[in-house]
């Protein structure tokens, strides 16, 4: 099967990310007083929750949790993953970062959870169900990664502009990774962990603050260019078959 058998119509598909959006310039304002991290924690659970009703009463895109992979496939396509692992585990022995541990492991899980259920988990196997084939599965990555890219420069509003960019474009590249973790392993607990360990270990090298104000591409080149690549290769043309079975409803 290199196709799904149903279809998820656009503007069901961009309900959650407009509601994602929504959240966060009108509910967000209300939780300022909470503090920075209970912010965060009050808004993403909105979110969510929306998220949630929406797909369960309108939506009805299934959402793989449970692997269907083998071990030896679900280590080899998580060889990424593993290696920030153990890169967040080392940056949380550094004395000068304990004091930003919290916040980071905070960011971590909500915006782990989160944004791999609104990109990953809806918008992406949605925009897969209007396209076919091989070329159809990449339409729909990069459609989810750009559309995971543009949610970003909601920043705007606490940065640079040029720094705004930068993080779009770098959500871009992690999103297609992060497509791919779910296309191969078709379960959304990976990806979860993927994306939490870096924004972990961003939180971590930004001293607990997100807040981007590196405006220079250079030093991201060669990291877009591995991601890439590492793309590419798990999305190989061999494997189209298997990455529809996310669009398959029980």
């Amino acid at each position: 099967m290199e196709k799904a058998n149903y279809r998820t119509s656009w503007p069901k598909i961009f309900s959650v990310f407009f509601v994602f959006i929504i959240v966060i310039f009108l509910i967000d304002p209300l939780f300022t007083t909470l503090g920075n991290d209970n912010a965060l924690i009050a808004q993403e659970l909105v979110i969510i929750s929306f998220t949630l009703i929406l797909n369960h009463f309108w939506i009805h895109q299934p959402l793989h949790f449970k692997s269907d992979v083998s071990l030896k496939t679900m280590l080899g396509v998580n060889i990424l993953p593993i290696l920030f692992v153990i890169l967040a585990i080392a940056a949380s022995f550094n004395k000068n970062n304990a004091v930003h541990i919290k916040s980071a492991i905070i960011v971590a899980i909500c915006t782990g959870i989160t944004e791999e259920l609104v990109f990953r988990g809806i918008i992406l196997p949605g925009s897969m169900t209007h396209f076919t084939g091989h070329r159809g599965m990449w339409y729909a990555v990069l459609i989810s990664s750009l559309i995971f890219g543009m949610a970003h420069m909601i920043n705007l509003t606490s940065q640079p502009l040029e720094a705004t960019v930068l993080q779009g474009c770098n959500a871009f590249f992690m999103g297609i990774v992060l497509a791919a973790l779910y296309l191969r392993t078709r379960s959304l607990i990976f990806p979860m962990i993927f994306h939490g360990v870096n924004d972990y270990i961003a939180t971590i090298a930004a001293h607990g603050n997100i807040t981007m104000h590196n405006e220079s591409f250079v030093p991201f080149l060669g990291q877009w260019v591995l991601y890439s690549i590492l793309v590419i290769f798990l999305l190989r043309k061999s494997k189209t078959q298997d990455v529809y079975k996310i669009t398959e409803k029980d």
